[in-house]
Order: structure tokens, then C-alpha cells, then sequence
């Protein structure tokens, strides 16, 4: 028996599942449309703030009103209307500034909490975890049990972990344990407006969050709660071959333990000695299972390369460190494929 622990940071060099996490928020409409009753010159001089095409014009059709009608009845209406500007504008710089132009204009006003959340993919792209993470934390001190920001902070203590960055992982997994909860729960969230929105988001996202949360476990040294997530993932995303990869490594420590008291027996030939080692083996037996179902499934699919490699060094490895050969090794793979 050799001992062998895989290596973490060579997993996490691969991409997860992708599922949405962002852009859900809905900007809640002001007053009702139509219960707001203005003279018509009110009525006239508020046109433009609803007719802006931009958050800049918003700002000063807005500013323009006020200054004339400072004790306007549709004062109250005004941040809907600019912050549902700014939410059309492009995901970049300027829209952060007009963000941060919205909070200090109408500080404290629960949109400006929605418009920073709303700008989780431009963090993503900057690679500016950190922020986003702060923004998330924030919106979740309104909204504590908003699923779709504790699923998206799991998910990017995950992509920080990809680039070795493991300040999120704690966060990762308090989050992750809440989003992972209201996902599996039969009850529709009370952030989601409809069963179908709610259930296309579940469908979605199920399998990549049991993924992520059973990487972190992983990591963290969590064998337990590796297993059962990782192999939650696999049943929720059969055909995904990275899910088998984690639960190879997952179930190695299983393997691991048995094979150190195996070796520890000095005489090899008791009865306690060779029950030692077919515990061992049928350890090492779950790690190849896992292994052949990753090959198969990545296998000469060039999307899926770096999982292939990896996967088949390791079965290769372990396959003869079982049999002392590759036989039976092609068939094994074969058999694991999907039936068409």
C-alpha cells in the first residue's frame, strides 16, 4: 500500500458549472403609477425624469424638478425612477459612479443597497472579490435570507480559491450551508415572484452549489462533509466529470486511514493484518470507481482536457498499484459511459 494524497490546488484549477448568480434583483417600482396626483404643470415638469435615457440626464431632470417644486408630492417617486435608469446603463465604471452618485443623493434609501448588488458582475469581472463580498454582506443585512446572494457568495469564495486566495472560504461555507438550505427546502423563497422563476433557479443551481460547498469541506479538511456534498453533486449533475474527480479525492482520506493501519501491522500475515488489507482495498476500490466515471465521461471531449488528464494519471496510478497492471482498465471506462 502506497499513500498518496491528491493535490487540492490542481483541482481547483478547473472551472465549476456555471450558473447564473447575479442580475435577479428587481428594482421595486415607487408609487403606483397614477396615484400620485400632480397639477398638470407638475405633471409636465416630471416628464423628463421619466423620459432620461441616461443616469445623467435622470440626475438633472430630477435636480431641475425639485429646485421648482420643492414640496412636490412626487419627490417621493424621483429615486425609482433615476435608480431604474441607472439599472439599464452598461455594466461598467460609469454606472458605478452613478451608483455611488445615487447613495450619497438619496443616502440610506433601500436602492441603493439593490444598485450596489446589481453590480456584482462588474466586480466579478474586475476580479474584485473582496468588494463584492462587502456589497453582499450589506444587502444580506436587509435581506438575510436572500437565497440567490448566499448562493453567489459561496460561489465566489470558490472562484477566490481558484486563485489561491482562501480569505473567503469561511464565508463560503456559512453562506453556502444557507443558500444549500432554501434550495433543498420544498418552499418557494419569498425572493422569488413566481414557481417557475424559483424552480428554473433551483434546477440551475442545485448541483453547482453542492459542488462548491463540498470543495470547500474539501480544502478545510472536512472529509464528512465532502463526501456527502460531492456526492450530492453527482446526483444532482450525473454527467458532470469534475464532480467524480472531487469525490475520488474526497474518498482518498478513507482510503488513506485504512491503508495506515494496514501498514502499521508489522506481521502481514494474521488474520487482523488481511483484514486490514481488504478493508484497504475496498477503499482504494471507491477511489477508482470514481476515477473511471470522471475518464468516462471526459473522455475525448476537448472542452473537458485538463479533467481527462488529471483524472486518468490518477486512475493509471492507482489501477496497477490495485492489480499490478492496466488489464481490465479500457473496459472498466467503457462500462462507465453513458448508454446513448
Amino acid at each position: 500500500m502506497v499513500n498518496r494524497t491528491f493535490l487540492i490546488a490542481a483541482l481547483t484549477a478547473f472551472v465549476l458549472a456555471s450558473a447564473p448568480v447575479t442580475n435577479a434583483l428587481t428594482i421595486q417600482s415607487g408609487a403606483a403609477q397614477g396615484s400620485i396626483n400632480l397639477p398638470p404643470d407638475e405633471l409636465k415638469a416630471y416628464g423628463p425624469v421619466q423620459a432620461a435615457r441616461t443616469p445623467d440626464e435622470a440626475f438633472t431632470a430630477a435636480a431641475a424638478f425639485t429646485a421648482k417644486y420643492p414640496k412636490s408630492a412626487a419627490l417621493v417617486q424621483i429615486p425609482y425612477d433615476i435608480a431604474a435608469t441607472i439599472d439599464k446603463a452598461p455594466m461598467d465604471a460609469s454606472r458605478l459612479a452613478m451608483v455611488e452618485k445615487f447613495k450619497t443623493t438619496f443616502p440610506g434609501h433601500e436602492l441603493g443597497l439593490q444598485l450596489d448588488r446589481r453590480m456584482a458582475d462588474y466586480y466579478l469581472a474586475k476580479g474584485d472579490l473582496g468588494t463584492l463580498m462587502k456589497v453582499c454582506d450589506a444587502y444580506l443585512g436587509k435581506h438575510p435570507d436572500d437565497t440567490r446572494t448566499h448562493y453567489l457568495m459561496l460561489r465566489v469564495a470558490v472562484d477566490a480559491l481558484k486563485k489561491s486566495d482562501n480569505s473567503h472560504l469561511a464565508s463560503g461555507r456559512e453562506h453556502g450551508a444557507k443558500a444549500i438550505a432554501a434550495l433543498e427546502s420544498p418552499t418557494r423563497p419569498v425572493d422569488f415572484e413566481t414557481d417557475a422563476e424559483w424552480t428554473t433557479f433551483k434546477n440551475e443551481s442545485l448541483g453547482p452549489a453542492y459542488q462548491s460547498f463540498g470543495l470547500i469541506a474539501l480544502v478545510t479538511g472536512d472529509s464528512a462533509s465532502a463526501n456527502t456534498y460531492i456526492t450530492k453533486a453527482t446526483l444532482a449533475t450525473p454527467a458532470d466529470p469534475f464532480n467524480f474527480l472531487l469525490l475520488a479525492n474526497a474518498r482518498y482520506s478513507g482510503y488513506e486511514a485504512a491503508a495506515k493501519a494496514y501498514n502499521a501491522k508489522i506481521d502481514k500475515k494474521t488474520d487482523e493484518a488481511k483484514k486490514l488489507l481488504t478493508a484497504a482495498e475496498t477503499e482504494l476500490d471507491k477511489v477508482l470507481e470514481a476515477l473511471v466515471k470522471a475518464v468516462a465521461l471526459s473522455e475525448g471531449k476537448p472542452e473537458l482536457a485538463g479533467v481527462m488528464t488529471q483524472s486518468n494519471s490518477m486512475l493509471e496510478e492507482h489501477w496497477k498499484q490495485r492489480y499490478g497492471k492496466l488489464d481490465g482498465l479500457a473496459e472498466a471506462i467503457k462500462a462507465a459511459k453513458p448508454k446513448p
